[in-house]
């Protein structure tokens, strides 16, 4: 399950990576403050004004998922695993991953307003250097398509592999050509992924140098932010139907790989799975009274879909595209 969302301000991003498979995580998840504290300066160059007030924000956020979040995460697990022992199936796949697109959607929107009060509060000077660690990440991105498409589908078939075999245990040299097969058939959206990602990005910084407010610069970031996928369909119509074939078939491989993994690995898959959900319930057990506060997302999105749609003009595609080529 990989979330390809990454927002400028790490507050988002961090604690995903944290869920999808940290070593550590509670090693991890005890230090995100510190570690969140440094993305923002890195990204924004926070003044000694700002940096007491990021501080307090990412405290006050991390206090909030601790307590509503993370015993989420472990009921997610422990129903998963219900559901898979009648046997695995591809609904069973599109359960899981929309229920933890909707706790994401709930990581976007609570961290929102500390981060558009951020963002709104930078000055030019500090504008002028998100835009250029912004430029410099895009840059990055596009060293990966230099390769070509095959060697750029390999790499990702070959980490496919490689992150199977994480949550598994050891391949079967069968089982390891099976998955690198199936990873080749799969759509390529790494163009799609890009274009949005400029997109986004240059919205971010018109709105900046705009001077707009951190009410504006909310409803303008939110949809793009919380929900990728509508995005990446909205800034070019024809990634929709790529994407839609992204999940078809990426979640009938994972239900098919499961079938072909061996007793063994099962219970290596999901004794790694109990110990997330056994980190997160440590976790969540130090702030007193947490529990799992659903978020309940779907009237949510549906406005962040209409929202979206005049963001999309021929101009900002244009101009998105452009920079990709650039």
């Amino acid at each position: 399950m990989k979330l390809r969302l990454k927002p400028p301000y790490r507050t988002l991003a961090i604690l995903c990576l944290i869920i999808a498979g940290c070593s550590s995580t509670q090693f991890f998840y005890n230090r995100a403050d510190w570690l969140l504290r440094y993305q923002a300066d890195h990204y924004f160059n926070l003044s000694k004004t700002q940096k007491p007030i990021a501080r307090q924000d990412i405290r006050q956020w991390l206090t909030w998922h601790r307590r509503s979040q993370l015993v989420c995460y472990a009921d997610l697990i422990e129903e998963f695993e219900a559901r898979a022992n009648s046997g695995l199936t591809v609904a069973d796949i599109d359960w899981v991953v929309d229920e933890f697109v909707a706790l994401y959607e709930a990581i976007v929107t609570s961290a929102m307003e500390p981060t558009t009060q951020i963002l709104a509060s930078l000055n030019t000077k500090q504008i002028n250097h998100l835009e250029k660690q912004l430029a410099k990440e895009q840059s990055k991105l596009l060293k990966e398509l230099k390769p070509g498409t095959r060697r750029r589908l390999e790499n990702r078939a070959k980490a496919t592999a490689d992150n199977i075999e994480k949550w598994f245990g050891n391949l079967s040299r069968n089982q390891v050509n099976w998955v690198k097969a199936s990873s080749l058939e799969l759509p390529d959206l790494y163009a799609p992924w890009l274009e949005y990602h400029a997109f986004r990005n240059r919205a971010l910084i018109e709105l900046l140098r705009a001077g707009a407010d951190a009410q504006t610069i909310a409803a303008v970031l939110e949809p793009l932010w919380t929900d990728p996928g509508e995005a990446m369909s909205a800034v070019n119509p024809a990634n929709g139907t790529l994407m839609d074939q992204m999940q078809t078939e990426s979640h009938a491989m994972a239900v098919e790989f499961y079938q072909l993994a061996t007793p063994k690995q099962r219970a290596h898959f999901w004794q790694r799975m109990q110990g997330y959900r056994s980190d997160f319930l440590q976790l969540a057990n130090i702030a007193q009274g947490a529990t799992c506060q659903t978020p309940t997302t779907q009237q949510a999105r549906e406005s962040l879909r209409k929202s979206i749609k005049p963001l999309t003009s021929r101009d900002s595609i244009d101009n998105s595209r452009a920079t990709i080529g650039s």
